[in-house]
């Protein structure tokens, strides 16, 4: 007997089309499983999906002595608003410079016959909707109508508590956390892989080089981590959460 339906957005790994997966419960178990014909994901257990995202989550936990950190050097940046706010300024105008560079190039592509009118459309729309949405977000930070440091202090806080605002939270909730903090759900057969969304991969992986080895100098780690993480918040992709 089917006692309740629930609904989760994921994508079969080596799939490019999302699927919505319906979530039965059968014998006090929920089972999500997928409604498209000859999907490679047949059904998937939730306690399995709910295991993989809280293991992502866990990775965006603070310990104690990191917020002993970064705490006070959040309150030092606070009086340097002016100054944080024009690196992002610059950083935005840098961006959209570039995009506005990919434009010209695939003009000249396109006018060399290089590309069909359709792909050259395609990519051309593409990328001035995506220089469009930076020029917007340059006039909001030039307006001085948002402030930088309360916001990356806001994405901390979130960051910090989404582990156990996900195992307390309703389903609705639940969803809302997932859509705002991952940005792919893949599914490879019975297993489940989350994947962060900028910024809060870049937290996840706080102690770790590039090369894949462990750091665990907390002072270092934050000293580089918290002008990285205000710069990605002036981009598209990093969107502020609402508190």
């Amino acid at each position: 007997m089917i006692e309740h339906r629930r609904v989760v957005h994921l994508r079969a790994r080596d799939e490019d089309e999302l699927f919505i997966a319906v979530g039965e419960r059968q014998r006090g178990h929920v089972y999500y499983r997928c409604q498209t014909k000859n999907c490679p994901t047949n059904c998937i257990r939730e306690e399995a999906v709910d295991e993989a995202v809280l293991s992502q989550f866990a990775c965006l936990q603070f310990r104690k002595e990191e917020r002993a950190f970064f705490r006070p050097e959040i309150a030092r940046m606070s009086t340097r608003k002016a100054e944080e706010q024009e690196k992002l300024i610059t950083a935005l105008k840098l961006n959209i410079s570039q995009l506005t560079e990919r434009v010209n190039r695939l003009m000249d592509a396109y006018l060399d016959r290089l590309l069909d009118k359709e792909s050259f459309e395609q990519r051309k729309s593409a990328l001035l909707m995506e220089r469009a949405g930076l020029e917007q977000r340059l006039a909001e930070w030039q307006s001085g109508h948002r402030n930088p440091v309360d916001e990356l202090l806001c994405f901390l806080e979130r960051a910090d508590s989404a582990c156990l605002a996900y195992k307390l939270g309703l389903q609705e909730e639940k969803r809302e956390l997932l859509e705002a903090i991952t940005s792919n759900r893949l599914v490879s057969g019975k297993t489940p892989e989350i994947v962060l969304r900028l910024p809060f991969n870049e937290v996840a992986n706080r102690f770790k080089f590039k090369n894949g080895c462990p750091r665990r100098n907390t002072a270092r780690t934050w000293e580089l981590l918290l002008p990285r993480l205000l710069t990605l918040m002036a981009t598209p992709v990093a969107r502020a959460p609402k508190s």
